[in-house]
């Protein structure tokens, strides 16, 4: 039996380790709504939640290469915008080295929901936690590369708004 290839999310021989600006999605298993709930336009964490929120506030000092400039946690998705400052490539590095940084932002984001998941199965271990699962991400996230200053303040106002628009949102789900 033959199973349906999946698409790589990533663009092709994109170097994803260069400086810029990158907006990334990160939705929940199923989209389960699992990080809070949106009251009166407003993101309200739950304990879920805060464990995300506690985990994209210190990637930036786990990667001195990063900032997050801007992020909302929703019921079942997050959105970032993280920022990779300047790295030079020094030219005698062996070329598979160098192809093995282009990943530098997958890395990143496979470290994250990891470290997320390992923080919830200590919650659960300890008997303070009560997740119905531990299967919490969806394989893989969404990223775009934003390439100018007129996308990002499109996307620093779709982060802003999202909350507000919950009802709208195609990550909507009850």
């Amino acid at each position: 039996m033959s199973y349906p290839q999946r698409k790589n999310n990533r663009l092709k021989n994109y170097d994803y380790s260069q400086s810029g600006y990158y907006f990334i999605t990160i939705c929940t298993y199923n989209k389960y709504n699992i990080f809070g709930r949106i009251m009166d336009g407003t993101m309200v964490l739950n304990k879920n939640g805060s464990i995300v929120k506690f985990h994209i506030d210190r990637l930036s000092s786990l990667y001195k290469d990063i900032n997050i400039d801007k992020y909302i946690i929703m019921p079942n998705h997050l959105h970032m915008i993280i920022i990779i400052k300047g790295r030079e490539r020094i030219s005698c590095v062996p070329q598979k080295e160098i192809e093995s940084s282009k990943m530098l932002l997958p890395k990143i984001i496979q470290s994250f929901k990891s470290s997320i998941t390992k923080d919830y199965k200590k919650e659960i271990k300890n008997g303070t936690h009560t997740m119905r699962s531990l299967q919490i991400w969806q394989k893989s996230f969404h990223d775009h590369v934003i390439r100018n200053y007129i996308e990002y303040q499109e996307i620093w106002k779709y982060i802003d708004e999202n909350p507000l628009k919950w009802e709208l949102d195609k990550y909507y789900k009850q």
